[in-house]
């Protein structure tokens, strides 16, 4: 039986091909992923305007892997998942101090935050696609616990729309 948009199904047994036991297999719209379960990222409250969703997978954009994108996969809505950019530090382009702050109001040791940006593609006047990321309100990522939040920037310099370059 085929997962619906909203399930994911743990990954059935067969002779030819067994998988690990705590693997899933997930249908989205990218197509169809195995996720090792040992590797889910859980938040405490999903995503803004996606609160109950609580479990997620970070995987590979199939034919995106040289642009640095991922997506980071519900595994509780196989509909629902966010074309994510992890964020450059060397970039500057939001504040260490925010970075720190973000990780101490979340209780993240530093040297295990990771942040990624959901970015978005829309099509221009001219039909051409404008990739944008979230500057404001990030993902920070406990890549130790396997434990992420967003973080919401009060600094009005942070767009939600960053137009990347």
């Amino acid at each position: 039986m085929s997962p619906s948009h909203s399930q994911v199904a743990l990954a059935e047994r067969t002779p030819d091909d067994t998988p690990a036991d705590n693997v899933a297999v997930i249908d989205t719209r990218f197509g169809r992923f195995e996720v090792d379960l040992d590797k889910t990222i859980n938040m405490s409250q999903g995503p803004i305007g996606f609160a109950a969703l609580r479990r997620f997978a970070l995987l590979d954009v199939p034919g995106a892997e040289a642009g640095g994108f991922r997506l980071f996969q519900s595994l509780d809505d196989a509909g629902v998942s966010f074309i994510v950019l992890p964020y450059a530090e060397e970039s500057g382009a939001i504040d260490p101090a925010d970075l720190d702050a973000a990780c101490t109001m979340n209780a993240v040791p530093r040297e295990n935050a990771a942040f990624l940006l959901i970015a978005t593609v829309r099509r221009d006047d001219d039909g051409g696609a404008v990739t944008t990321v979230n500057m404001k309100a990030p993902l920070l990522i406990d890549t130790v616990q396997r434990a992420a939040r967003q973080v919401i920037f009060s600094d009005q310099r942070y767009s939600t729309r960053q137009p990347l370059i």
